[in-house]
């Protein structure tokens, strides 16, 4: 018989359940964004990367660097001497081994004319292919050649923006060409002379330029406090680009005020047809270093991202603004920002260093390259760019995607490989009676799609006898569980998962279940639990993670994290159990739930422990990892069951103050113990192996949206509080039910355990 009947997708509170046909396959190499989040070939550097520009079919990348290797190659190894500049074939990412300018200092900014002929430099340095040139000087694009422009600056220059007429330069110098210019200066593209009709002046350095592209504005961004001594022009700003006087901007006001405990630099700057979009890199616990976006007619705020974790580059490519940082926690964004994530584990190397957002509202959007932090500052990228179809990134990371790559890399429509979502985790198969079969999976992540399809087939099928929509993010892969019913009592059956793209034809490699029987009659533990209807049901048999099946009707696969083992010996025969290893391990529904006014939560417990824990609860965080790479917990908890340091259980909520009831005994004596706490119109009870040891007359608890979590999770507050909020010891038979338990249905499930 054809068995499938229904599915549910549990998709982390993020997408509703529905059923959902197959999505026809969009065009070949097809993503969500403008570009793969998969690479292109490219030669690498040994050093950081601080600058990139293209025209002409050509990146130019300069920095600290002093040697170039092809990709693949080791460090060390086939390098080619190239002190701070380079220039690679934009299409296929290889050398130019006929540009070899050499500079004798480091490169620290680049920018090709509007037109593509010239590509202008700035940094350090004070000679170009052994001729003098002062911090500034300009190639042509099509031959190589170093041009007769040249300025002179007296100090360092950060930036360089260049337009048809003039070149407009930012840093720390005094004086251009010996006229006197406070690190703003515009000189002419033909002489190379200081436009001297244009003055603006900052008080500090000038680190970013750009001009709008119909080249009456210019935008700044740097660590200055004012500019032509206005302070509500700090570290960023925009001037007349014909004289220099100041423009209206009052999205500057989003930079909070340098103090002891925050300071803000604005690191970088680039331009749409009608916005200026700004990097920021701040100092101090929490302070801003987001980015934000200004309209180029009036400058006022378009919107502002308030992600954690400096912003060192930008790049706008058709309508998406993409990111080179260190973002950890955008939990400032979620007003507006539904794929906004809270701390990911800064401490631990859980950032993510490239991202891309809408450039008209600042959200996420779904390109989930990363590189690691490298060498030197350990930020990982530095600079962004685009030559109208690629981003090229550079900075001081060392690997790209998990794979050796160094300061430079580029991810191109036509030359990167598709992306397909990864594997997906073995899947769950459980018999659950009555001739039906639950399938749980987690869904994998895609570099560059966040919306995929899971399909599900059955013993090897061609053809999915279902599919899941999902919305799979770096912080948040979500579950999807299938329920295959009206199959044979005692036949056999594997479930295999693939995962394709929604707006492609990427299709992941595909994953399948241990085989599962099937029966008509539940286990009697199984039968009794489900005779009273839970709303969760995590028996925890499985062999492995990362979902723990739940065989209620509510379909809630739940995901394990940190320290579990999986197939230890149970409390009921026949099935296995779960140890939590005390300090990181729980388990975290999916589903986001009302606070329930009414319920029963039942779990099997077995431990040695002196330091207690949590056994069962409902919380506010379904988990995830802090700044110091802890799991983190939740700031509103009750409806749990936990232990005590000597072994007592307590079940206990919270009404404005904290209602507990606590075994007289200890249970702390590696053995298996039956634990039921009740809350309903009669009161609070708690039952231990099938025994109520108290109960009171409070039918209220702590109201908020939440979810159940086991093994471990804040206690704090507590009476009796113990030690440890994570138990150290087994798990086993979790449910969580909408009603009260009566004592009699409690004793059932104690005497079906065959204890």
């Amino acid at each position: 018989m054809n068995g499938f009947r229904r599915f549910s997708l549990l998709a982390a509170g993020l997408m509703a359940m529905a059923a959902v046909a197959l999505v026809p396959a969009g065009p070949a190499g097809a993503v969500q964004g403008s570009v793969p989040g998969s690479t292109a070939p490219a030669w690498q550097t040994n050093g950081m990367v601080r600058a990139i520009a293209a025209g002409n079919g050509i990146v130019y990348v300069a920095g600290d660097f002093t040697r170039v290797r092809p990709p693949g190659a080791a460090s060390g190894t086939n390098e080619t001497t190239r002190n701070y500049l380079a220039a690679f074939d934009a299409s296929t990412g290889a050398l130019i081994t006929s540009f070899n300018p050499a500079p004798n200092a480091v490169v620290r900014s680049l920018d090709v004319s509007p037109d593509g002929s010239t590509v202008y430099v700035a940094g350090d340095f004070t000679t170009v292919a052994g001729v003098s040139r002062s911090r500034v000087a300009a190639f042509s694009t099509s031959t190589g050649a170093l041009t007769s422009w040249a300025p002179v600056a007296d100090y360092r220059v950060y930036a360089v923006s260049a337009g048809t007429s003039a070149v407009y330069l930012g840093g720390g110098f005094g004086r251009v060409n010996n006229v006197a210019r406070v690190r703003v200066a515009k000189v002419n593209t033909t002489t190379g002379a200081t436009v001297t009709a244009f003055s603006a002046s900052a008080d500090n350095v000038v680190y970013g330029l750009d001009l709008s592209t119909d080249e009456s504005k210019l935008y700044l961004a740097g660590a200055f406090d004012s500019v032509d001594g206005d302070t509500s022009y700090d570290r960023a700003g925009v001037v007349d680009a014909t004289d220099g006087t100041l423009e209206p901007f009052a999205a500057g006001s989003v930079i909070p005020a340098a103090s002891s405990a925050c300071s803000v630099q604005i690191k970088a700057v680039t331009v749409d047809d009608d916005s200026a979009f700004f990097g920021a890199e701040g100092t101090g616990s929490g302070c801003f270093d987001g980015t934000f976006a200004a309209n180029q007619s009036d400058g006022s705020l378009k919107w502002v991202s308030r992600c954690l974790g400096a912003t060192q580059g930008i790049a706008v490519l058709n309508g998406l603004l993409y990111t080179g940082s260190h973002t950890h926690d955008c939990s400032g964004d979620t007003s507006f920002d539904p794929n906004a994530f809270a701390e990911s584990g800064w401490s631990v190397g859980l950032s993510r260093h490239l991202l891309s957002r809408s450039a008209d509202t600042g959200a996420l959007g779904s390109w989930y390259p990363n590189t690691n932090g490298g060498t030197g500052a350990g930020l990982g990228p530095r600079v962004l760019a685009t030559d109208g179809a690629q981003i090229f990134v550079g900075g001081e990371f060392t690997t790209v995607n998990g794979v050796a790559q160094q300061g430079f890399t580029r991810f191109s429509p036509s030359a990167s490989p598709v992306a397909v979502p990864a594997r997906p985790a073995t899947p769950v198969a459980v018999a659950r009676g009555d001739g039906r079969v639950s399938v749980f999976v987690q869904s994998p992540l895609d570099l560059d799609d966040t919306d995929l399809v899971v399909r599900l087939y059955r013993d090897g099928g061609s053809t999915p006898i279902a599919t899941a929509a999902v919305h799979s993010l770096f912080w948040r892969q979500p579950v999807a569980a299938f329920e295959d019913a009206g199959l044979a009592d005692g036949s056999s059956h594997t479930y295999g998962v693939e995962v394709a793209q929604a707006n492609g034809t990427g299709v992941s490699a595909r994953a399948t279940s241990a085989a599962v029987t099937v029966t008509t009659s539940a286990p009697a533990y199984q039968a009794a639990v489900e005779a009273d209807s839970p709303s969760l049901y995590w028996r925890l048999g499985q062999a492995a993670g990362p979902v723990a099946p739940d065989t209620s009707a509510s379909l809630d696969g739940g995901t394990f994290a940190g320290g579990v083992t999986h197939g230890q010996s149970g409390a009921v025969s026949g099935d296995t159990a779960v140890t939590f290893n005390g300090s990181t391990g729980y388990l975290s529904s999916e589903k986001p739930r009302s606070s329930p006014s009414t319920f029963s939560v039942e779990a099997w417990v077995r431990t040695s422990t002196g330091s207690g824990g949590r056994i069962i609860g409902f919380g506010n965080n379904r988990g995830g990892i802090d700044f110091n790479g802890n799991a983190t917990v939740s700031g509103q908890f009750d409806k749990h069951l936990y232990m005590t340091d000597n072994g007592r259980l307590v079940f206990g909520v919270y009404w404005g103050t904290f209602y507990t009831l606590t075994s007289t005994a200890s249970y702390n004596d590696d053995q298996w113990h039956h634990v039921v706490g009740t809350q309903g119109p009669g009161g609070m009870r708690l039952y231990v192996d099938g025994q109520l040891q108290g109960q009171n007359t409070t039918t209220n608890n702590q109201v908020y949206n939440g979810f159940w979590r086991v093994g471990g999770d804040s206690l704090g507050g507590w009476p009796n509080q113990p030690t440890s909020r994570y138990l150290n010891g087994r798990i086993d038979e979790v449910a969580v039910y909408p009603t009260a338990l009566s004592a009699a249905a409690v004793a059932a499930h104690f005497t079906a355990s065959g204890r």
